[in-house]
């Protein structure tokens, strides 16, 4: 699902779901509004039919299989669902699979923190981030934080 092109069928394709929103289209019917994501991806997605059940099994933060069509709208791709179904208990390989991650682990991320922070122009700016990130308490809690979101691996 990463290079979805208009007019695309998507079967079976596990998502996360990040948001979801019941609305009322120009036509008066109910629709529900998603922005959902599948690795590093995040795409705006529709479901045109306003059954309440939707709500009560769908919800931020879980994961589910999508089937439907992918659609431009006004120069944007937007997904419209036709059928979704919640994930109960996904599996780690699911997770790994769905969440966006890199493979670097705390000190290789580290090294391109430090290497990032070099490139910067302007020199007011570079030595603040080395000031802050010379904290090995500061450090060790961001890299902590980006490991804990699956940003990066635990090795």
């Amino acid at each position: 699902m990463q290079n979805l092109f208009p007019n695309e069928k998507i079967e079976n394709q596990p998502v996360v779901v990040r948001k979801i929103e019941k609305k009322v289209g120009q036509n008066d019917k109910g629709y529900y509004h998603l922005q959902i994501s599948s690795g590093i991806k995040n795409y705006d997605a529709k479901i045109w039919n306003d059954n309440p059940d939707i709500a009560e099994r769908i919800i931020p933060g879980c994961f589910a299989y999508i089937s439907g069509v992918a659609k431009d709208f006004k120069g944007t791709l937007q997904i419209h669902i036709n059928k979704i179904e919640k994930i109960e208990n996904p599996s780690q390989e699911l997770i790994n699979k769905v969440i966006p991650s890199c493979y670097l682990n705390s000190e290789q991320m580290e090294k391109e923190l430090f290497n990032i922070i070099e490139t910067i122009q302007n020199e007011k700016i570079k030595q603040l981030l080395n000031n802050i990130f010379s904290n090995d308490n500061i450090k060790t809690n961001f890299l902590k934080k980006l490991q804990e979101q699956k940003y990066i691996t635990h090795t």
